[in-house]
């Protein structure tokens, strides 16, 4: 039995998964590791998760994020999770059926392997699993999957009702003469649509912040409002580019030499995934 988790990590969101302990362990290749802090999870899904959802055929996905599944690199991450002394306390007790017992419970960070996804990754993938719990047998979706389906469908209604405008982030360079910028379509919250937001807010499960890079010295901070405004924010932007977007006219712009204006850079920028200007 495996129950697949989404979280946030640097921005990005990751999959990452929890298996029981009559699911094969994942293999783990080269020399032993050495001994360390922070030990690897024992409920660990592994590397082989994305690929076994890639290869089902129950789970309807487009051919180039099954591609993109199949190819995808793991990731070394720490997952702070409530833990005894010995180990990780499970998520459920499909996982371990003495999750619901443990006493003397502290949070502690656990070595995981865990995939960055796109932002049209992750929309398509939770559009074709849906909602309910089971994705396939065997495979179970965990709370942040559940919850960031909410978030989605929420973005969906701003976008449906084109409740969002065009705007332009800076990113932070470590000279000023590199500084960079993305266009985006942020999402305009309003009315009916704040309480809304605001409940997403307070019924987030801590799984979706529960990842932390390997540097990392303390657990991640839990800010519900701000996760879920990122979240918004990305689904917004992607699905707005998606409908916006035209190739042969992308195509045509970017093949100019040159813009005559920074108008038209932003312009072509807002019809791209990435945002970024060229």
């Amino acid at each position: 039995m495996y129950i697949l988790h989404l979280s946030i990590l640097d921005g990005r969101c990751v999959l990452w998964s929890e298996r029981s302990s009559e699911a094969e362990a994942p293999k783990r290749r080269g020399r032993p590791p050495a001994m360390r802090k922070v030990r690897t999870s024992p409920y660990d899904g592994g590397a082989d998760l994305l690929r076994m959802l890639s290869a089902e055929d129950r789970i309807v996905l487009p051919e180039e994020i099954r591609t993109s599944f199949r190819k995808k690199k793991p990731l070394v991450a720490y997952a702070w999770l409530p833990s005894t002394t010995q180990s990780p306390i499970a998520s459920s007790p499909l996982i371990d059926e003495r999750a619901e017992t443990a006493s003397a419970v502290h949070l502690a960070a656990w070595e995981i392997a865990a995939f960055a996804c796109n932002p049209m990754e992750v929309m398509m993938f939770l559009s074709a699993i849906g909602r309910g719990p089971v994705l396939v047998p065997g495979i179970v979706a965990g709370g942040g999957l559940t919850f960031v389906c909410h978030v989605m469908q929420l973005a969906g209604s701003l976008v449906a009702r084109q409740q969002f405008v065009p705007s332009l982030i800076r990113h932070a360079p470590e000279k000023v003469s590199e500084a960079k910028f993305s266009a985006r379509w942020k999402p305009v919250v309003t009315g009916a649509d704040i309480d809304r937001v605001a409940m997403l807010a307070a019924a987030m499960p801590p799984v979706l912040c529960a990842l932390s890079d390997p540097t990392a010295v303390a657990s991640p901070m839990l800010n519900r409002k701000a996760s879920v405004d990122a979240l918004l924010e990305m689904f917004v932007n992607i699905m707005v580019c998606s409908t916006a977007r035209r190739d042969e006219q992308r195509k045509a712009m970017a093949d100019r030499p040159s813009f005559s204006n920074i108008h038209d850079q932003w312009l072509l920028a807002l019809q791209s995934n990435d945002g970024l200007m060229p």
